[in-house]
């Protein structure tokens, strides 16, 4: 007779849990994309803008570069009446006070400064992308990058 007990109440406690599934539920919080965030499209924007001028000021410095190079050379090969290796060097050293030298010195300086202020939005907006929060305060994402032994990581995780 226990065991008929036992058996009722284990059949009626099952039947109780089964029917559980059709108890009402909280609704479930809805996730926020944190990509369609306004701060997260601020931070990203900045450090896109800060690729882009970086890229800018880059293609500068390499083409003032390009321009002292082209300058000096054809200072020095115009001039040189093959008088031994003291007359280039002095040549060269000649062609560097010309204006087309100066002017591609003037081009890598400002690209070089460019491409400084550039690194420096690439780092804020990252920095800003690095931690995204959602309203409850709670890190959603992470954006990190460093050393790794197979060489430079980026990662995202969330």
């Amino acid at each position: 007779m226990r065991t008929f007990v036992f058996t009722i109440a284990a059949l009626l406690s099952t039947a109780f849990v089964a029917f559980g599934q059709y108890a009402p539920q909280e609704e479930q919080p809805v996730v926020e994309d944190v990509t369609l965030s306004k701060a997260y499209k601020s931070a990203k924007g900045v450090m896109i803008g800060g690729i882009v001028v970086a890229g800018v000021g880059l293609t500068t410095n390499l083409v003032g570069n390009v321009v002292c190079v082209i300058e000096q050379n054809k200072y020095t090969n115009s001039r040189y009446t093959q008088g031994g290796i003291e007359e280039y060097a002095r040549l060269s050293q000649e062609a560097k006070q010309q204006p087309g030298y100066k002017t591609g010195v003037i081009l890598e300086g400002v690209g070089f400064g460019v491409m400084l202020v550039g690194g420096g939005l690439i780092w804020y907006g990252a920095a800003k992308m690095k931690k995204i929060r959602n309203s409850s305060g709670k890190t959603v994402a992470t954006l990190d990058y460093g050393l790794s032994p197979y060489g430079a990581g980026l990662t995202f995780a969330f």
